[in-house]
């Protein structure tokens, strides 16, 4: 015989409902086990006065812990997702990339609607990172062509790190009308 659950646990189950599903799967069960325990006690010690008491504190702490615990989860998924970007030397871009970040090259410009049509030059932004260290922080690096998997490609600006997401190298190219999808195995001068 299978136990109907009371209002209170199906409220109480509501409630948690707010919280990520990772925090309910771990701790789920035990916190409804121990709302079950703390609802009798408050009921036989202060009747419904301390039930409502102990319905308050839940809300309260439930209001508090919910945004943090989602907050934490999305930090994690970025952190996750920025090492593998660390992984990769590039990634492809288009010319709204820098536009929607609100970030202005440090050298150079970003790409434009004229690398971001078929046919087009074969450019690349690099990072802040790539620019200190192989070029020792050269201006003249706008201009200068790259090497990608043996293919030049044309140096158009420079990505400041707060924008670069660990990624060494931004490229837009087209290859047969569809943006270029693979990862850059060399960089070189």
């Amino acid at each position: 015989m299978t136990v109907r659950p009371t209002r209170h646990s199906r409220l109480f189950r509501a409630l948690v409902r707010l919280l990520p599903f990772d925090f309910r799967f771990d701790y789920g069960g035990e916190m409804e086990q121990v709302f079950r325990e703390q609802r009798l006690d408050a009921a036989r010690e202060r009747g419904r006065a301390g039930v409502f008491g102990l319905w308050l504190g839940l809300a309260r702490d439930i209001a508090i812990t919910a945004p943090r615990e989602h907050a934490s989860d999305i930090g994690r998924d970025v952190r996750y997702a920025l090492r593998g970007l660390r992984r990769s030397p590039g990634f492809a871009a288009s010319h709204t990339f820098l536009p929607v970040l609100a970030v202005k090259p440090l050298a150079g410009r970003g790409f434009n609607e004229e690398d971001d049509r078929a046919n087009g030059p074969k450019v690349a932004l690099i990072s802040e990172a790539l620019w200190t260290r192989s070029f020792a922080r050269d201006p003249g690096v706008v201009g200068r062509t790259v090497l990608l998997d043996e293919v030049p490609h044309l140096v158009v600006g420079v990505v400041p790190a707060r924008a670069d997401f660990g990624v060494l190298l931004y490229v837009y190219g087209l290859i047969t009308g569809r943006r270029r999808r693979s990862w850059f195995r060399r960089v070189g001068r």
